[in-house]
């Protein structure tokens, strides 16, 4: 076979990781550290020297446009002068002509884009920002038949579903896992004076996180994190059954493409909101998500939907709020609100929130993560949330927050019974 250059060159750093790889390798490092281009590269490597037929290797980031912009280069350029590599610009695939395989490049905005093909690698970037059902449920699957790989690679982003996977690989022992930390006080990789002027321009939690690979510094520009942290100190992140003396009100995100959520939630006579249930996918239809919610056999209180409840879609020729009607669920419209004010209602709310840990797992990560939006060319914080994967969850549960006085309102009764301080009826204290 003929020899190929490839004009990539790993640091002694790079090579340290690349010969600690196991089948499943969760790789932290911080910024900088070329990540991206090493893991670029052990695609191309790979599939030059695969045997299998048909391999197939996936590339995902947090978004699709994401994955574009860090990868797609690095693949064009780095495998440009190998023979008979074909680059599909439109879908963002890299077919090698010699023995067919492929390098995909994905987003795990959208899950569907991920379901259905066999995956020989999957290769997670900023995996602390990829929704935490990803991997679990749809990848993890569709590496079983080829006994495929995985590897996670990122910087932290608080206590999430990337510092889980993390803790597990070293306190469950997991087989045929490993782990690699390079912090930039190890590596100097980067230039002393530019580490220095960093830590002198950001903030100390920041810089922690991202230079330092700290899991304990706070999630910089999160709006929940500290109510969040204060749910599970305080064990309101806990086992929280259904009561069904009390009617359970859902909190509605409405998405077509984008995803749907649901949050489950019941009123309590001391104040307490008890949330027993978490919804959430993409491209699914509102008939569909009916019947979901019917199935669940709650006693129904109220459907709070956002103001887009009141958009007219073309495959059911009527407002969504109408359509809904005609199969049994009424939903209430919030009323459209500031989203500064929908958060600082979510903040008041927090509080007397408890979380069911296992059907509110996706949710409550979401929460934790959800922040504001990062300016790099004004070093600051936008008075804005940043859009990912915990914008819908965290607009969902602004309609919980947000349409709590409609339910305190409505003085719901549950049929056939009756309960003091009108605590099914949103009695909040």
């Amino acid at each position: 076979m003929q020899k190929i250059e490839v004009p990539f060159k790993p640091h002694k750093f790079q090579e340290q990781l690349r010969d600690s790889l196991e089948r499943f390798t969760v790789f932290v490092c911080h910024r900088r550290f070329g990540k991206s281009t090493l893991m670029v590269n052990l695609l191309i490597r790979w599939a030059l020297q695969t045997q299998k037929l048909r391999w197939k290797a996936a590339y995902i980031a947090p978004f699709y446009k994401q994955a574009k912009l860090i990868a797609w280069d690095y693949i064009k350029y780095y495998a440009g002068n190998i023979p008979g590599v074909h680059f599909n610009n439109a879908e963002l695939i890299a077919t090698f002509g010699h023995n067919g395989a492929q390098i995909l490049l994905l987003g795990a905005d959208n899950e569907q884009s991920l379901r259905g093909p066999y995956w020989d690698v999957a290769i997670f970037d900023e995996y602390a920002q990829v929704r935490p059902n990803a991997f679990p449920e749809i990848i993890r699957p569709a590496l079983v038949d080829r006994k495929g790989w995985a590897i996670f690679i990122g910087t932290p982003k608080g206590k999430n579903h990337f510092w889980q996977l993390w803790q597990d690989v070293e306190e469950k022992k997991l087989t045929d896992w490993s782990r690699v930390m390079f912090k930039a006080s190890e590596t100097s990789i980067l230039d002393p004076e530019e580490l220095e002027n960093a830590r002198k321009t950001m903030a100390p939690e920041e810089y922690a996180q991202e230079f330092e690979c700290s899991w304990e510094a706070a999630l910089v520009g999160a709006y929940y994190g500290s109510f969040m942290a204060d749910a599970v100190a305080g064990g309101r992140v806990t086992n929280v059954p259904y009561d069904p003396f009390y009617p359970v009100h859902t909190a509605w995100d409405l998405g077509l493409d984008d995803e749907t959520v649901i949050w489950f939630f019941q009123l309590m006579p001391a104040g307490e909101i008890r949330i027993i249930d978490y919804e959430a996918e993409s491209n699914i239809s509102l008939a569909s998500w009916i019947s979901i919610i019917k199935d669940k056999k709650y006693i129904y209180g109220y459907h709070l939907g956002p103001h887009d409840i009141n958009v007219r879609e073309y495959c059911y020729g009527q407002e969504r709020i109408k359509f809904a009607e005609g199969l049994g669920i009424n939903f209430t419209m919030v009323p459209k609100h500031n989203v500064a004010d929908g958060i600082n209602a979510v903040r008041a709310t927090l509080p007397r929130c408890w979380f069911d840990k296992t059907k509110c797992q996706h949710g409550i990560e979401a929460l934790k993560s959800y922040r504001k939006e990062y300016s790099q060319r004004l070093s600051a914080f936008r008075d804005r949330p940043y859009h990912d994967w915990a914008s819908n969850p965290a607009d969902a549960i602004r309609s919980m927050a947000m349409g709590l006085e409609l339910i305190k309102a409505g003085n719901i009764t549950l049929k056939g019974k009756t309960k003091p301080d009108r605590g099914g009826r949103g009695g909040l204290g």
